[in-house]
């Protein structure tokens, strides 16, 4: 996908999801989960990533040039909870690790992890 704001990078997501449901009481119930690979174009990792000589210059961090590669991969899940017949609720869950294209910044090791996690909920109204 081509990023609309803050980098001209490319990003290729590869996911593979096993999706099914199941019965709770009356209420059938959605789910999905599957593992999920990204990989990004230099100008995204770098946008993201890379600190340039000038931005090195005036914090402690060292310049880094990220290159193409190996964004992250991880494993994603998510839960479909009807709650009436206009109302339903979502429940995401994700865990990914950085791969090579981040791993050596100095953002990552002074300021963040290699081990990401994601948490969202969702509710939708259905006119």
């Amino acid at each position: 996908r081509q990023g609309l704001g803050g980098h001209k990078g490319l990003l290729g997501e590869f996911k593979s999801e096993y999706r099914n449901r199941f019965q709770l009481g009356n209420k059938s119930i959605q789910y999905a989960l599957g593992p999920e690979l990204k990989i990004a174009g230099a100008n995204f990792n770098n946008a993201f990533f890379g600190i340039s000589p000038s931005q090195a210059a005036q914090t402690d961090l060292r310049a880094y040039q990220a290159k193409s590669g190996l964004l992250s991969y991880g494993f994603n899940a998510t839960l479909g909870l009807p709650i009436n017949t206009k109302l339903s609720a979502m429940v995401l869950a994700g865990y990914s690790r950085l791969g090579e294209a981040a791993k050596d910044s100095n953002l990552i090791s002074q300021f963040g992890s290699l081990n990401q996690v994601s948490f969202g909920f969702l509710f939708n109204y259905s006119l």
